[in-house]
């Protein structure tokens, strides 16, 4: 069947797979993340839409997902490469007479894990393994958000003079310190020791940085630091009246400069807070995530989880 893998190993796979070698990246995956449970919630989804089971191994088809975002394949480039690596291979779980899902089987499985809300799942529940393990810890957090371009251009001015409806309905313009750009923003609170990410979230380039704050800071959380963008005296009252230190830095305002003891204050928050800002570089830089790769605000956010659970997996293995 496609996408199962054989239970018995074949005397080719015993050759191949079973030789001594160095344990490689993918390898380690599997000591740390248990897919059991993420597998039954997946196929739950099947049957409670009448569908039965699924006619191929999810866990492969996530695993494929997982790999699509650790080396920037797209769908065809995936099925190519799991053909062609024998790491690849073994990661997913296939022997080498199985046959490998094709590129549209895995564009409608993550479709399903976007219908579904399964990825959001999987990212918290990928989440609740490493806090098990001590890997994540949920006492502070940084919060931070970054623009993401659209995966189309932005409507020209005659289009919209015309009232002609914009490819991508749910990008919108937004300001970033001095760099406006037309697309999204990801919102993100990591955990200071670790760097994990404790929580994400996506909306329209808009949306101010502050409206998403509360929604993504850990319930556990005894503390929060933010820059100055997220400066709101309503919210420091809020937090300390919860008993989490407020460790948002101070904003000067017109004719209300910064006073000594604050800006000694925002050097000391600074330091610590900016450790925030190296998971959007990696994701840009690693992961190239300067720009959106749909269109519409609910499969972009459903590729952001995505992308934030590869983020953890592979950042985890560092910690361990």
């Amino acid at each position: 069947m496609i996408g199962h893998k054989t239970e018995q190993a074949g005397f080719v796979e015993l050759m191949m797979f079973g030789k001594r070698r160095r344990e490689s990246f993918l390898d380690s995956v599997n000591s740390v993340i248990n897919w059991r449970h993420i597998r039954r919630k997946i196929e739950g989804t099947y049957k409670d839409s009448g569908t039965g089971r699924p006619c191929e191994d999810v866990i492969v088809l996530l695993k494929g997902l997982l790999l699509a975002q650790w080396y920037g394949l797209g769908d065809h480039e995936l099925e190519v490469a799991i053909e062609d690596r024998i790491s690849f291979t073994r990661f997913v779980e296939l022997t080498l007479t199985d046959e490998v899902p094709d590129e549209t089987t895995f564009c409608r499985f993550r479709n399903r894990l976007k219908e579904h809300g399964l990825t959001e799942w999987i990212f918290e529940e990928i989440n609740r393994q490493l806090c098990r393990q001590g890997l994540l810890i949920k006492r502070g957090t940084l919060v931070d958000a970054t623009m993401v371009g659209a995966a189309v251009n932005p409507p020209t001015k005659k289009e919209m003079e015309e009232g002609k409806e914009p490819t991508d309905k749910d990008a919108s313009w937004g300001v970033k310190g001095k760099t406006a750009v037309y697309g999204y923003k990801a919102h993100a609170a990591t955990d200071p020791k670790s760097g994990l990410i404790q929580d994400m979230e996506m909306t329209t380039a808009k949306v101010h940085d502050t409206h998403v704050f509360e929604d993504i800071i850990p319930e556990e959380a005894e503390y929060a630091l933010a820059d100055k963008g997220y400066a709101n005296q309503a919210r420091k009252r809020k937090m300390r009246k919860a008993g989490i230190y407020c460790g948002v830095m101070d904003k000067a305002y017109r004719n209300t400069p910064l006073t000594k003891k604050q800006k000694r204050r925002n050097k000391i928050l600074s330091k610590i807070r900016c450790h925030v800002e190296r998971l959007f570089a990696h994701l840009k830089m690693r992961y190239r995530y300067w720009q959106v790769r749909y269109v519409g605000l609910k499969t972009n956010r459903s590729h952001l989880f995505l992308l934030g659970i590869a983020y953890n997996i592979k950042h985890s293995l560092a910690l361990t």
